[in-house]
């Protein structure tokens, strides 16, 4: 009858010891989360138990927490492994980071994405000749210049637009990025976007665009992602300017 007692007393001792872990019983604070831009591959230093389950997930602003699957620690402790870039590309733009967290040990590695970067259009976009044409649908051309952690750099485009009779302007852009990313890549890429420009006053006007990444070149080839952009536009200087959010991946090499 003692031997429930003795092993209770030697799992006690391997608890005591640190060679065995409780769940949610941290050793220290979290470590950090890298996660290469080009490849994709995400690591942590030798903080977990060797084997363990790590529970992911993403946390955005208003507190939500949003599971991003498990992975497992390597047999030295270390976190590695490889993002799918679908399911990272669809992370929420305004997510504040992604947390790996060991189900053992308790042990947190941490990731924060980069934070808002800023837009500017250098110019008023210039209709084309004939724009509008007889279905109200006009094409302007115009530049922007973009700066923050994510990109930096400057566009051109191509906005082709309507507007509504309550003055709302809807429409596409084709745009070409031409810069340098966080980690120094530089090249260009094409961005398919949607835009719109909705009256907030006599004036101005909230503009809302959703970017998607289609191509690159240079050291953006095989580029996918994901921009947003927000602001305010003024129809008497024709200027705009606002913050953007994004995540970009680069999985695959250059050739």
């Amino acid at each position: 009858m003692a031997r429930p007692f003795v092993a209770l007393a030697l799992v006690c001792t391997l608890l005591l010891a640190g060679i065995i872990g409780t769940p949610g019983a941290a050793a220290r604070g979290p470590v950090a989360l890298t996660i290469d831009p080009r490849t994709l591959a995400a690591s942590a230093p030798a903080a977990f138990l060797a084997g363990e389950t790590v529970a992911l997930w993403y946390n955005q602003p208003d507190g939500t927490a949003t599971d991003f699957g498990t992975t497992a620690a390597l047999a030295d402790g270390r976190l590695g492994w490889t993002l799918d870039p679908t399911d990272f590309v669809a992370i929420p733009l305004d997510a504040v980071n992604l947390v790996a967290r060991g189900w053992l040990s308790g042990q947190e590695a941490v990731h924060t994405f980069p934070g808002a970067g800023t837009w500017r259009n250098a110019a008023p976009c210039v209709d084309r000749p004939g724009s509008p044409d007889t279905a109200g649908v006009a094409v302007c051309d115009g530049t922007s210049t973009w700066q923050g952690p994510l990109l930096e750099g400057t566009t051109t485009y191509a906005l082709t637009y309507t507007v509504d009779a309550a003055g709302v302007l809807a429409g596409t852009l084709d745009e070409t990025f031409t810069g340098t990313a966080a980690d120094g890549v530089r090249g260009t890429i094409h961005f398919v976007e949607t835009i719109s420009l909705t009256p907030t006053g006599p004036d101005t006007y909230r503009v809302y665009v959703a970017a998607t990444a289609t191509d690159g070149t240079g050291g953006f080839c095989h580029v996918t992602g994901r921009l947003a952009f927000g602001g305010v536009y003024s129809l008497a200087t024709g200027l705009g300017d606002g913050p953007f959010l994004g995540h970009l991946a680069l999985p695959e090499p250059c050739r």
